[in-house]
């Protein structure tokens, strides 16, 4: 399953962990809704946060913070049409993470396409041939690219998603010579996404509806010159 967006194209970080970020990201304008998904006691969750273990007690880094309602996959597939594409973060270390989502679509969009992401490739790699699917391998550590690359090579229809600090044109070359689709994360200002565009990263992810509603400027100017 190969990606078919108007490129340059938007991710909204985070734009599906709840029912007022998807409305959030919406009308932001983003292409993509990027969004957390772990597998706890048999549910698929979306948030950022870990989870303290059975408790409703949530954590990262300093921060604290109680959730009572879990916010699940089938409640984004509920909330979300067919043509928003999701953009799913693998979480955790749960080898049985892919196929709960396999299982789920199944269920309630047997024939939606959804993009996964994420920085453990055998979690990943558990479902990246499945029918509807495009594997973006994430990258976020120089330890992380020589193991990524293999990974990457090996796809029918290559893609990375790579933290912004380490996009190089060598980089952005290798994945572009391959056929495949690059989209950068952290990308939070106008300069950046211009920066990196020039160097030809298909897609940004970030956190600012001002850098999602840069991209689609960006896209229609394009369009119109063509």
């Amino acid at each position: 399953m190969t990606l078919h967006l108007p490129k340059p194209f938007g991710s909204a970080h985070r734009g599906g962990n709840s029912r007022q970020d998807v409305i959030s990201a919406i009308e932001a304008g983003a292409d993509l809704l990027e969004t957390d998904i772990w597998l706890h006691r048999g549910k698929l969750e979306l948030r950022h946060n870990k989870r303290l273990g059975p408790l409703p007690i949530l954590w990262e880094r300093w921060s604290i913070s109680f959730s009572w309602k879990r916010y699940t996959l089938r409640d984004l597939l509920k909330h979300t049409s067919e043509s928003t594409l999701l953009f799913l973060d693998f979480k955790g270390t749960d080898m049985g993470l892919g196929p709960a989502i396999l299982a789920e679509l199944e269920r309630y969009a047997p024939n939606r396409v959804i993009a996964i992401c994420g920085r453990d490739y055998e979690q990943l790699k558990v479902i990246a041939d499945a029918p509807h699917i495009i594997t973006f391998y994430s990258v976020g550590t120089e330890a992380e690219w020589p193991i990524a690359q293999p990974y990457i090579q090996a796809c029918k229809y290559p893609a990375l998603s790579l933290i912004a600090s380490m996009a190089t044109q060598e980089r952005i070359d290798w994945v572009t010579n391959l056929g495949g689709v690059v989209v950068c994360w952290g990308v939070n200002t106008a300069e950046e996404v211009s920066r990196l565009h020039a160097m030809g990263v298909d897609g940004f992810t970030t956190d600012y509806p001002d850098v999602l509603q840069h991209i689609r400027e960006v896209r229609e100017k394009l369009a119109a010159l063509s």
